[in-house]
């Protein structure tokens, strides 16, 4: 049952939520400032009082993104995972949820060693796939970190290994024709034409349109977006798969408006 202190911290924190939409940093700022004030003198449960997590967490990501004391934001959000692990059992949605959070501003920040990120990604994608499952957006939202730190690294086979193995997952949860296959055909695309192999990446790409084709029909935005893609990726493919390609597309060849008579 909430405390009457909870309903207080709330309401500041809605308050602040509100003044930070209408470019009110300072003010809300304020507002956050003071529920995290109120809790630590009066809440009882001192420094790691749990209510303080969510205001910590509100003021940290007030500091990152609106302010230049990064770092700061930086140490809310730090105590906040603290707070969730001496609150909960390990392994909580709490604390995972807070980890998860401190890693991507981290991520954003270039405030953490790339093998550091990916052994933290790692652990936190196991306990949000257990704790969520598997296809849940969160669980989802880790895995995409994680394929954006690795291809920063320019470890673009690791990045296509981890998507082939959400491609295999995702084609047993909603079978081969679905948005979140055509999400992953499309991830996986980009990364194989960065890593150089072209061939691969259109092979992949027209998975995709084949796809989106089957879901959304021929003149649905995703399939032209795709044709799109793939004509130009076509271009940058060795002349043999070109002319195969062309075979089984001939609508995205180039042809001349007019022929010599």
């Amino acid at each position: 049952m909430d405390r009457p202190l909870d309903l207080q911290v709330k309401v500041l924190c809605a308050q602040a939520t509100v003044l930070a939409k209408r470019n009110r940093f300072t003010k809300a700022r304020e507002k956050v400032e003071r529920s995290i004030g109120l809790l630590e003198r009066d809440g009882g449960g001192g420094n790691d009082d749990p209510g303080l997590v969510e205001p910590l967490q509100q003021l940290g990501q007030l500091l990152i993104d609106h302010t230049d004391q990064h770092q700061t934001g930086l140490d809310c959000l730090t105590r906040a995972v603290h707070i969730t692990q001496v609150s909960n059992r390990p392994g909580s949605v709490a604390e995972c949820e807070a980890r998860g959070l401190l890693v991507e501003h981290r991520l954003r920040l270039r405030a953490v060693d790339a093998q550091e990120a990916l052994r933290e990604l790692h652990k936190l994608a196991l306990l949000f796939s257990r704790l969520h499952g598997e296809h849940n957006a969160k669980t989802l939202a880790i895995h995409n970190l994680t394929v954006q730190v690795l291809v920063q690294e320019e470890e673009y086979n690791e990045a296509t290994q981890h998507l082939r193995t959400r491609l295999k997952q995702c084609k047993e949860a909603y079978g081969d024709y679905s948005p979140q296959v055509c999400g992953v055909l499309r991830q996986l695309s980009r990364i194989l034409a960065l890593s150089g192999d072209m061939s691969g990446a259109a092979m992949t790409l027209d998975q995709c349109l084949h796809s989106e084709t089957l879901i959304y029909g021929t003149s649905s935005r995703r399939a032209q977006a795709s044709r799109l893609r793939l004509q130009d990726l076509i271009q940058k493919l060795p002349l043999a798969m070109k002319m195969k390609m062309y075979r089984k597309h001939p609508e995205l060849q180039n042809k001349p408006r007019f022929r010599n008579i």
